[in-house]
C-alpha cells in the first residue's frame, strides 16, 4: 500500500511529492504506533499530524495544539522517522525546482479552450501557484516510475495507492470551473513500464484524516522539501531525512517533466 502527499518550500522554490509504502500486513502496526505518538503529545485523534500546522504558531494554536513546544514538534517528527524505520516503511520521493521548470517553458503559456478552441496567453508570473500544482501532479506520477523488476520497490500496479486531496481549483485551466489540482495525480507513463507498455496511476484521493498513513506521508514530504533550507529547522529536517533507512529519490530531466 502506498500513501502520498506533497510539499512546497517557497524559500528555495522546491516542490516535492513523497509516498510512503508499507505491506498491508504491517499497516495496523504503523497506525497503532502513530496513535500512541499522538496520545503521548496530547494531539486529539481527529487532528492530523500536519507539518504546516505543527511548525507554524498560528495554525498550531487554531488546531488546539498550543501546548506543543518547538522541542515537542521536533520530537514528533523524529519519532515519526523512527516509526518508519522500525516498521519497514519505504520512502520514495520526487523533487523539482519550480524556477527551473518555469525557465524551461518560457515567459508565457498559450492556453486553448477545449470547447471553442479560443486561446488565452498568460504570463508565467500570473500562474505561479497553479503551475506548481501541475508540476506536483507530474511528481506524483514520477514516484511510481520505477523499474518493473522490483529493484526499486513495488510498481504502481503492485500497490493500492492513496493520495492526500488537494481541492485547489486551477484558474489557468480555461472552462467554467477549472480542474482540481489532485486531478493531475492520475495519468499514464511509459517510464518504468515493460517494453511497449505504459502504467496507469489511478489513486484513491482521501482527506488527511481518512488514512493515518497520510500523516507519515506529510511529514516525509515536508522533510524532503526542506533539503536546501539553511535555517535551524531546515538542518533538523535534513538530519531526520538522513535517518530514513529505506528510501529512493526519483530523478528526471526538467524540460521533460515540465
Amino acid at each position: 500500500m502506498a500513501f502520498g502527499d506533497d510539499s512546497h518550500f517557497p524559500n528555495t522554490n522546491t516542490l516535492v511529492f513523497a509516498v510512503v509504502i508499507i505491506p498491508r500486513t504491517r499497516l495496523k502496526q504503523v497506525e497503532t504506533r502513530l496513535a500512541v505518538l499522538k496520545e503521548k503529545y496530547k494531539v486529539p485523534a481527529h487532528v492530523p499530524l500536519h507539518c504546516k500546522i505543527l511548525f507554524n504558531r498560528h495554525p498550531k494554536e487554531k488546531a488546539g495544539l498550543s501546548h506543543l513546544s518547538p522541542k515537542d514538534v521536533y520530537s514528533i517528527a523524529a519519532r515519526a522517522v523512527t516509526i518508519m524505520n522500525q516498521t519497514g516503511v519505504i520512502l520514495r520521493y520526487a523533487v523539482a525546482d519550480l524556477s527551473v521548470c518555469q525557465s524551461a517553458i518560457g515567459k508565457e503559456l498559450e492556453l486553448v479552450n477545449k470547447d471553442d478552441v479560443s486561446t488565452t496567453k498568460l504570463p508565467i508570473t500570473e500562474i505561479d501557484q497553479d503551475f506548481g500544482k501541475v508540476i506536483i501532479g507530474k511528481l506524483a506520477n514520477l514516484c511510481f516510475a520505477v523499474p518493473p523488476d522490483g529493484s526499486h520497490g513495488p510498481t504502481a500496479s503492485e500497490c493500492e495507492i492513496f493520495l492526500a486531496e488537494d481541492k485547489t481549483k486551477l484558474k489557468f485551466v480555461i472552462g467554467a470551473h477549472g480542474r482540481r489540482a489532485d486531478s493531475h495525480y492520475s495519468g499514464f507513463s511509459d517510464i518504468g513500464a515493460t517494453d511497449g507498455n505504459v502504467f496507469q496511476l489511478q489513486p484513491t484521493i482521501l482527506k488527511a484524516h481518512e488514512a493515518p498513513m497520510l500523516q507519515l506521508a506529510d511529514i516525509a514530504a515536508y522533510m524532503c522539501s526542506h533539503m536546501s533550507d539553511t535555517s535551524e529547522k531546515g538542518r533538523f529536517l535534513q538530519e531526520q531525512l538522513a535517518r530514513v533507512r529505506y528510501w529512493s529519490r526519483l530523478g528526471f530531466n526538467y524540460p521533460r517533466i515540465c
